[in-house]
């Protein structure tokens, strides 16, 4: 009987450590992606411990700002713009030299024809 107490308040201890780490986490996620929440409590201590705890999550990860978010974003869909023009563009050389290869092919083929009809004449 003792040694299943003793299992049972094992798996509790652990179950407690793991929960405590999840709020822990959960914490950690508010103050990042939700500050105004933490910033309402201004001088009072927060979940998270003191004030400085707070401002030491945020000066780690600072909120970017709007404008920097849309030019980054306007950046990377130029970026892919370019990438597409430029596979567009390739694709097009490509079919272009395709072609040239094909007419090159004929004109080969023909003048084969004519220097087999010259050997043949003589």
């Amino acid at each position: 009987m003792g040694r299943q107490q003793s299992r049972v308040s094992r798996a509790f201890l652990k179950l407690a450590a793991a929960s405590r780490n999840e709020i822990r986490m959960a914490r950690l996620t508010a103050a990042r992606f939700a500050p105004s929440l933490y910033r309402s409590l201004e001088g009072e201590p927060t979940p998270l411990g003191p004030p400085e705890v707070l401002e030491s999550i945020q000066a780690e990860y600072p909120q970017p700002d709007l404008c920097e978010v849309k030019q980054y974003l306007s950046s990377l869909r130029d970026q892919v713009s370019s990438l597409e023009d430029a596979e567009t563009a390739k694709g097009e050389e490509m079919e272009m030299l395709r072609q040239e290869v094909i007419r090159l092919h004929e004109q080969l083929n023909t003048l084969r024809a004519q220097a087999e009809d010259l050997q043949n004449s003589f």
